[in-house]
Parts: C-alpha cells; structure tokens; sequence
C-alpha cells in the first residue's frame, strides 16, 4: 500500500483492470491513471509450426489456450464445451481443441464423458511453442467464454495468425476483439448465444476469413510491443 500510496500515476493493462482495481481500492479510485494495452512479443518469430503428435485428421477445430485450473473457472471453459458440442449436431465436422495443462483436466474430461461426446473434444495437454503456433494457423476460430480476464494476450496471438475469436462482453477481451468485424462476443455464461455465434461464423466461411485477415490487421496496426511502448512512454511524459 505505501506504493500505491506515494505513486503519482496507475498505469493498466486494460480498461477492465483499472475498473476492478478501483472497485477493489476505494481508496485509490481518484488516483490519476492511464491505460496502456500490452503488444505482443515476438515469441514465434522465426517459428515453424510443428503439428503435434497424435492430432486428429481432418475436419474443422475451435481452438482455446490455457491453464485449466480449479482456480480459475472464470476461464469458462466448461461453458465452451457445452456450446461446442452443441454446435456439433449441425456441424459434425467441428470439434473443440484445450490446449493447456491444468488440475482441471480431469474433471473436463468427466464432463465431456458425462455428455457422450468424446470425440468433439481433444484435450491437447501441456504443447511447445511450434505446436501452439501450428494450433493458432489451423484453427477456424479461436475462442475463450471467459469472465475476469486482465488483458487476452492469447486472443492477440490468435489473431495475429489471422484467426478470427469468440469472446464474451464481460472482461477486457471486449478491448480486443471487435464485434462483427475481427470475431464475436457472446454474454458470459450463455453456452446458447456462444453456439449460435460460432454456428453463424463457421456458416460463412468467406465472412469467417474476411474476419481473420481484419483480426490480423488489428494487431499489426495496434497492438505490437512499438505500440505498447509508445503507449507506455505517453503515459509516462503526464508525471514529467
């Protein structure tokens, strides 16, 4: 607190954070403040993507990353399941790819048991970064139904990869992605309105490329470390 406390200026990651800072700070709510995105790193640069072992022929994948986590259930990855499998009965060829260890895996792998759908789920576990790269190139749409992201660096590499991404309106992943133009929200926790959003963007393929080529676009244009840099140092020059 005695930093927060003798800082001139809060800098965030996103509007989201800020928000739930002050909400959780009441005592710093009028501190002055700046929000400054984060880029992204150049982690794959000079990669080559590398399929992992064992994946699946054919057909089309709906790609989410992360950490699965008991801890962390605001990453809705159970909803995710539920809307994927349910896009299955009018999209037989899609299924969902989690990407990420976590102590969650087990009771993930029990609920896609429990809805007699082990095929519309691979669990792709703990993967290199040649294999995450291959992931995000592959994909049809990258997607994460979550509700207390800080920021979504993962969206960021999805997108730079030319894949479009289903979000939800609820945490700062609605600072990232476009509505309509470089992918969908959907409201937290509705697995039918994520359905639906996944249904009508795999429905259209031309649409569903146009929105990965202006994800791409996106990132290209805002959301580069030089961005993130020059956002930081315009923060910075208001304590000068």
């Amino acid at each position: 607190c005695w930093g927060l406390t003798g800082a001139g200026l809060l800098i965030a990651n996103s509007r989201f954070t800020l928000s739930k800072f002050r909400e959780w700070h009441l005592d710093f709510a009028g501190k002055a403040a700046e929000v400054a995105p984060l880029g992204l790193s150049s982690a794959f640069d000079g990669l080559e993507g590398k399929k992992p072992v064992g994946f699946p022929d054919g057909g089309r994948f709906v790609l989410s990353v992360g950490r699965l986590s008991l801890e962390d259930d605001y990453k809705g990855h159970g909803t995710l399941i539920h809307a994927v499998t349910e896009l299955s009965k009018n999209h037989p060829d899609v299924f969902l790819v989690l990407a990420g260890g976590g102590n969650a895996a087990a009771f993930l792998r029990q609920l896609v048991r429990v809805r007699n759908d082990a095929g519309a789920v691979v669990f792709a576990g703990s993967i290199s970064d040649a294999e995450l790269l291959w992931l995000y190139r592959h994909c049809a749409v990258f997607a994460m139904l979550s509700e207390g992201e800080g920021f979504g660096l993962v969206h960021l590499e999805a997108m730079a990869q030319g894949r479009p991404c289903l979000g939800t309106h609820a945490d700062a992943v609605a600072e990232i992605i476009e509505d309509g133009v470089t992918g969908r929200l959907a409201p937290p926790g509705d697995l039918q309105a994520a359905a639906e959003a996944l249904d009508q963007m795999l429905g259209d393929p031309s649409a569903l490329r146009t929105m990965g080529e202006r994800a791409r676009q996106r990132v290209m244009e805002h959301f580069l470390q030089s961005h993130f840099a020059e956002r930081l140092q315009n923060a910075l020059k208001s304590l000068a």
